[in-house]
């Protein structure tokens, strides 16, 4: 991490039960027991483990290790302290002997599990709640995230939907629960293991077994068929544009070198549903690009660089930069506000949401979200007064009010909140609580607990990312990147303890980005990313256009690699990789689009082909006053 360009934390996310607790300056060491190692204060370049006392250390007690980054939290790395007497022998001469690495018999896992029923206050202590969770190695939930671990880190085992089948290859070893009694095989199935075992003759250290009984495969290995690359058979208005932040470019990934920054824009024309443009930035060698937004005539786009310090500003006609603005350390989303036109950066590796003026890009305020807090996905809502922010590190929401200056944090501890969406009425806003696998509904007035949904009810899925509203104040569509699913909650009721999930659909490894954009005549399409597959995922929540019925469905998946689409630097590696921030042209929110329709329909200086998408008879009434 020698050349890192911003700050990056380490917090242990799994380790074996009854590990010696080290220290950390981070804020889940302020609950005795909870955490192994909790470092909060970023780093840049490299550091220790340390113990209680700050003073180097290592780890010790045997078993698997996963660290996480908690501001870029797709950062992982893991360590396994194998025990060197754990091990079988070929044909039982002690002199061969094959290795079985040892995962501990229990490990601790840094989420949620067990909350049941409709409770709507959730805190660590309640009875229905297991927070962490203790598993076997063997459990299906530590099976989904040893999955996803080796998905993430490896990039032979991202989902390319340039092939027929998605490979999923996990590494051929043995391991075990610190005992040479058992032997488990990651990638094979049970008869595989056994048939090997039986080749080898292997044996324990006194000569027998293991038997038959303790030899298992966990069949980790997949061939998956990838589903069909399909258009959705009605279009939309305009275009939607795509963080597709690991795409590599010739002109600026050069490995081993401060210049090696991916990350490329995907601009999709959603009426022919085609790759229309690829866009780097080699000039400023744009760092991760995150998340998007638009001023009022959607003439300029606001790219955050979340692995920087920065945020670029570019024409969206042309694709050129007009400038690039230093945000902070690690900004995260940007968003604006609808009454004045002023951006909003969250500085995810701070503590503040930085506030820009529109037309000099100078800094105006610093509104701090409060220590430790490191805001992410925040949301501006629809009138301009208040500012949410899901605080991931400060495991709470901080709610700024921009017209009396005031910050007022939620009033409970949340699980890790990554993600805002606040409904177009601002009566609630929701928190995707990514260590929770749950969302929160909460006041923006007060700060008040209002419900919570459990995605753990509906199957093995959770660890939520983002959770748009959509301008109808109608559903909710949420990133699920545990299991690879979509979320559709039906938000309409005014009440939140009367919303519900409708539907669970496929989704992609990496789930994350998610925005609305108009739907050709009428309603709404939710586009939804991956970080770790080349494709845009398209549902539309209600296709019959019938509020009453539950229908969500898949409408199409576009394929992001296009190496043939008009580009300022030519991709050479992982195309169409890195689904993250969405942007829909134009942007259709509630209290956004009644600016843009005012200042483009029958402006005297027309918004180029915004006027254009915004005259379009499949523009509707609706869209362009979503909440009359």
């Amino acid at each position: 991490m020698k050349d890192s360009q911003t700050k990056h934390t380490i917090t242990t996310l799994i380790y074996p039960q009854g590990a010696e607790l080290l220290g950390g300056n981070g804020i889940l060491n302020a609950v005795p027991g909870l955490s192994h190692f909790d470092q909060q204060l970023g780093i840049r370049g490299s550091t220790l483990l340390t113990d209680k006392d700050s003073v180097p250390t290592g780890l010790n007690t045997p078993g698997l290790y996963v660290f996480v980054c908690k501001i870029h939290p797709y950062m992982f790395s893991a360590v396994i302290v194998d025990d060197p007497n754990t091990n079988l022998y070929i044909g039982g001469d002690l002199d061969k002997p094959f290795p079985l690495l040892d995962l501990s018999e229990n490990l601790v896992v840094l989420t949620r599990t067990g909350l049941t029923g409709s409770s709507n206050d959730v805190e660590f202590g309640d009875d229905d709640t297991v927070f962490p969770t203790i598993v076997e190695p063997t459990d299906d939930l530590t099976k989904s995230l040893l999955t996803t671990f080796y998905v993430i880190t490896d990039p032979n085992n991202w989902r390319d939907y340039q092939q027929d089948n998605w490979n999923i290859s996990l590494p051929p070893v043995l391991v075990t629960t610190n005992t040479e009694e058992l032997a488990v095989a990651l990638p094979y199935n049970t008869a595989t293991t056994q048939f090997a075992a039986g080749v080898l003759g292997l044996t324990n250290s006194t000569g027998n077994g293991p038997t038959l009984a303790q030899i298992a495969g966990l069949e980790m290995d997949k061939i998956i068929s990838n589903p069909e690359v399909e258009d959705p058979s009605i279009g939309g208005i305009g275009e939607v544009w795509i963080n597709t932040q690991f795409e590599r470019t010739v002109n600026k990934n050069h490995p081993g070198t401060p210049s090696d920054k991916p990350g490329t824009i995907t601009v999709i024309d959603t009426d022919e549903w085609n790759v229309e443009r690829k866009i780097a930035l080699p000039e400023i060698n744009m760092n991760h690009p995150h998340n998007m937004w638009t001023d009022t005539k959607n003439e300029v786009v606001y790219q955050t660089q979340w692995f920087g310090k920065e945020m670029a500003v570019i024409d969206r006609e042309s694709g050129e930069l007009i400038k690039e603005v230093f945000t902070g350390q690690s900004p995260s989303h940007v968003m604006t506000s609808p009454a004045t036109g002023s951006i909003y950066v969250a500085v995810n590796g701070e503590e503040t949401v930085n506030e820009f003026d529109p037309v000099t890009y100078d800094m105006t305020r610093q509104l701090s979200t409060g220590f430790r807090s490191h805001p992410h996905g925040h949301w501006v809502s629809s009138s301009g007064q208040y500012v949410v922010t899901p605080d991931f590190i400060g495991l709470k929401a901080t709610i700024l009010d921009l017209e009396s200056g005031s910050a007022t944090s939620s009033d409970n501890v949340l699980f890790g909140p990554i993600a805002t969406g606040m409904k177009g009425d601002e009566s609630v806003f929701y928190t995707a609580d990514f260590l929770g696998n749950s969302m929160t509904a909460i006041d923006p007035s007060n700060g008040e607990i209002l419900s919570n949904i459990d995605w753990l009810e509906h199957g093995l899925v959770g660890l939520p990312i983002q959770a748009p509203i959509s301008p109808d104040d109608q559903y909710m569509v949420v990133a699920l990147t545990l299991g690879g699913k979509i979320g559709v909650v039906d938000v309409s009721s005014s009440n939140p303890e009367d919303h519900y999930v409708t539907e669970i659909l496929d989704c992609d490894p990496g789930c994350h980005g998610v925005q609305w954009g108009a739907k050709d005549g009428g309603g709404y399409y939710a586009y939804v990313s991956s970080k770790f597959s080349n494709v845009l995922t398209v549902v539309d929540p209600n296709p019959d256009g019938d509020v009453e019925t539950d229908d969500a469905e898949i409408a199409g998946r576009i394929l992001l690699a296009d190496n043939d689409a008009d580009s300022d630097d030519r991709v050479i590696g992982y195309e169409g990789f890195g689904g993250q921030g969405v942007l829909a042209i134009p942007n259709v929110y509630e209290g956004w689009i009644q600016k843009t329709v005012t200042a483009c329909e029958n402006s005297s200086d027309p918004c180029g082909d915004v006027s254009d998408f915004i005259q379009l008879p499949g523009f509707t009434q609706d869209h362009k006053n979503p909440n009359p």
